[in-house]
């Protein structure tokens, strides 16, 4: 057997003792987190002691080819107190075994509470966060989806109004140009030379010098609704950052939940344990 040497057997030996080999098949099941998880546990009590504790015990991984049907020639078998002559000490060392077993065995797993998940038997920490972060990002679109109506309904908003101050600054610029151009036909200064040179009356130049001023006027409209329509584009861009601030939040708030993975012993019912096999061996020590 490969684990002999674990007990310091002696393949040349003659004197044999008597040690006993257990195999437990245990049933780890837990509501909460719906496990359903079988695990078998071998062990090998050598020598031969006077109570089985399983925390004294070797764990092996025997099998039954391991064992031979015949033993060596010249064989002395050592003289032991225990009445291995009768079925009750059988009976009471599997009781033991089994009683110990569901005392101290437990299945290490992880948990995350905030997401009410568990881990799977042999999974690392490592790939149950990972397995955490997946399904942290799957709550963190839905509570992110809460927020479409409300930004959705903000941004139409801010758009039809931009779109509005951008037309108004269209027609305005179309009619600032069209006035400069009237102008330009007119003569720059006219007014000023027409009164200095005392040609015209101050009429028919008081009808020139508002036109002028009907112009700068509508230049000034033009750029208050250059000014309107650049803060409507503010407006968007600081929707738009609240909106990056939110999901920021919403993600670091599950990441750090996702992370929060804690361990967790999930223990055995006594009906969960059975012993399986039992085989009482003897192995040369000198």
């Amino acid at each position: 057997a490969p684990w002999a040497t674990e007990l310091g057997v002696n393949p040349s030996g003659r004197r044999l003792e008597p040690g006993l080999a257990a195999r437990v098949r245990m049933l780890f099941d837990e509501r909460v987190g719906d496990l359903r998880h079988e695990q078998e546990w071998e062990a090998v009590f050598f020598p031969l002691p006077e109570s089985f504790d399983i925390a004294e015990a070797r764990t092996v991984d025997y099998d039954d080819r391991d064992f031979r049907d015949r033993a060596p020639g010249g064989a002395i078998y050592a003289l032991v107190d225990a009445p291995l002559d009768r079925s009750s000490w059988f009976t009471s060392a599997r009781r033991d075994i089994q009683d110990g077993v569901y005392r101290q065995r437990t299945l290490e797993l992880f948990r995350n509470e905030t997401l009410g998940e568990y881990s799977r038997p042999g999974q690392s920490r490592e790939r149950f966060v990972e397995r955490c972060l997946a399904l942290a990002e799957d709550r963190a679109d839905e509570e992110a989806e809460k927020l479409r109506d409300r930004f959705e309904s903000r941004l139409d908003t801010a758009r039809r109004r931009l779109a509005q101050a951008e037309r108004r600054v269209r027609e305005l610029d179309q009619d600032v140009a069209g006035r400069r151009q009237q102008e330009m036909v007119a003569g720059a200064g006219d007014v000023l030379s027409m009164f200095l040179g005392g040609r015209r009356r101050v009429r028919s130049l008081s009808g020139m010098s508002s036109r002028r001023s009907r112009t700068r006027r509508t230049e000034e409209r033009l750029r208050s609704a250059a000014e309107k329509a650049a803060d409507y584009q503010d407006d968007i861009a600081e929707l738009e950052d609240d909106l990056a601030d939110e999901l920021a939040e919403i993600w670091a708030r599950w990441k750090a939940a996702a992370e929060d993975v804690g361990p967790f012993e999930v223990s055995l019912e006594k009906n969960d344990v059975r012993v399986a096999d039992m085989v009482l061996f003897w192995a040369p020590m000198g």
